[in-house]
C-alpha cells in the first residue's frame, strides 16, 4: 500500500507538518509543479507521481519555516538595536541631519 503523501513529505523533511503549514505547502508546490511541467516537461510522468509531490511540499515547509525564522531573527536583532539608546546620545535623537 501507498504511503499517504503527508507522511512522506514529513519523512522527507525529517519533522512532522503542522495543519496551516500543509494548507500553504500544497498550494506552493503544486503552483511549483504546474511551472515546472510548463517549462521542462513532466519527465516520462516522473514529475506526476506523488513522491515527487511530497518532496515538493517538504521544500515549500522548509523554505516557509526558515522565512519565519529568518524574519523572527530579524526582529530580534533589530528590536534589541532599536530599543537599546546610543551612549552618546544616551537615548535622544540625533539633531544631525542625514546627507546622502
Amino acid at each position: 500500500m501507498a504511503e499517504p503523501m503527508q507522511q512522506q513529505a514529513e519523512r522527507y523533511l525529517g519533522t512532522a507538518i503542522e495543519p496551516q503549514e500543509w494548507r500553504r505547502a500544497c498550494e506552493s508546490a503544486e503552483r511549483k509543479l504546474q511551472h515546472i511541467i510548463k517549462h521542462y516537461g513532466d519527465s516520462g510522468g516522473q514529475r506526476r507521481e506523488p513522491g515527487y509531490m511530497a518532496q515538493l511540499i517538504a521544500e515549500a515547509v522548509r523554505s516557509d519555516r526558515l522565512r519565519r525564522l529568518t524574519a523572527q531573527l530579524a526582529d530580534c536583532y533589530m528590536g534589541t538595536k532599536k530599543d537599546s539608546p546610543c551612549p552618546k546620545t544616551q537615548g535622544r535623537p540625533s539633531t544631525t541631519p542625514i546627507v546622502a
